[in-house]
């Protein structure tokens, strides 16, 4: 082989290694965005649509 050449399986496994781990943080990102709602409302937050999307007139 030539310098700086790899078999494409070694490509191929790097790639599969890869797309595992960043499937692993969306996931992991995702569990983090739940676990927020879940300790807002176990605080007692809650919100209202229409005073959350409403400016304040003044």
């Amino acid at each position: 082989m030539p310098a700086g050449a790899v078999d494409f399986q070694t490509v191929l496994e790097t790639q599969r290694t890869q797309l595992s781990a960043q499937d692993n943080v969306a996931a992991s990102a995702a569990d983090v965005a739940g676990d927020h709602v879940r300790l807002y409302k176990a605080l007692g937050g809650g919100w209202s649509p229409q005073t959350a999307t409403t400016k304040n007139p003044s």
